[in-house]
């Protein structure tokens, strides 16, 4: 069964801000400046995209999982690109640098940007009174089921499309099981409200800018009997120019995060 390559590996070498690597020089963001050496790198390959600087030619299609997966030579090599439907493939490729990994010597140099974080949560089920409007205008008030879910302490509104998933997904044991809520540094936001975090350092990517922010989550003790542990934890969120470091409160929508069975390290959304 065909299956969409996890990396590519490729030397290149630093001189400033400059990279060079499969035979074309890319400008290096602010948030990437390793000193000038020779490197082993790391490329994701959700990381190329087709159309750019580096030259490649046009090898195959193949459908995997309904994503289409284009091959292409460069220098020799095959690089495998993930493609929409209407892209062209005649316009050599290119990197997304943010999710590189840099080594040197066996150490890693420049850490990538992770895909994504992950929070603990469970699923909150709670009766309300809803306001009903009936025919004639008038508004009575019914029992009805809200569901939130508790992400590292702090309550968010959970859609009923997402409850159910999980409901079942998990059955009986919904609402007691800790579940692992992943999201993307672009799908969280830092706000008004939400999980206290701090923003320790903003990396320019070119691209984008992200905060590395720590947040407080409780690490379960060996001895059941004993209180969590309190530790810090790293996450990244996109953010704008105008952000500045220091507290912050992180939003999440839960419509846009996964939401995983930790026990069994099943995605249920």
């Amino acid at each position: 069964m065909p299956r969409i390559p996890e990396k590519k590996i490729v030397s290149g070498t630093v001189k400033g801000d400059k990279l060079t690597v499969m035979g074309a020089t890319l400008s290096l963001p602010t948030a990437i400046r390793p000193a000038d050496d020779e490197y082993e790198i790391h490329i994701p390959t959700q990381d190329f995209t087709l159309g750019g600087k580096i030259k490649a030619q046009y090898v195959a299609d193949e459908d995997v999982n309904g994503q289409r997966l284009v091959q292409m030579n460069v220098n020799g090599e095959a690089v495998f690109v993930l493609a929409d439907e209407d892209s062209k493939t005649d316009g050599g490729i290119s990197i997304e640098l943010k999710h590189c990994t840099f080594i040197s010597n066996g150490e890693e140099v420049v850490s990538p940007l992770p895909f994504d974080n992950e929070l603990q949560g469970k699923l909150i089920r709670n009766k309300i009174l809803k306001e009903v409007k009936k025919d004639d205008g008038s508004v009575k008030k019914v029992k009805a089921t809200e569901f939130t879910l508790n992400v590292n302490g702090i309550e968010f509104k959970c859609p009923d499309d997402v409850a159910d998933k999980i409901i079942a997904g998990c059955g009986k044991y919904a609402f007691k099981i800790p579940l692992g809520v992943r999201f993307s540094p672009e799908a969280g936001k830092l706000y008004s409200e939400g999980i206290p975090v701090n923003v320790e350092k903003i990396y320019d990517y070119g691209t984008g800018k992200y905060a590395l922010c720590t947040v407080k989550v409780e690490k379960p003790a060996e001895n059941k009997k004993e209180a969590p542990e309190i530790i810090e934890k790293k996450i990244f969120v996109a953010v704008t120019d105008e952000q500045q470091t220091g507290a912050s409160t992180l939003y999440l929508d839960i419509a846009n995060v996964g939401v995983y069975d930790l026990e069994q390290d099943i995605r249920l959304i």
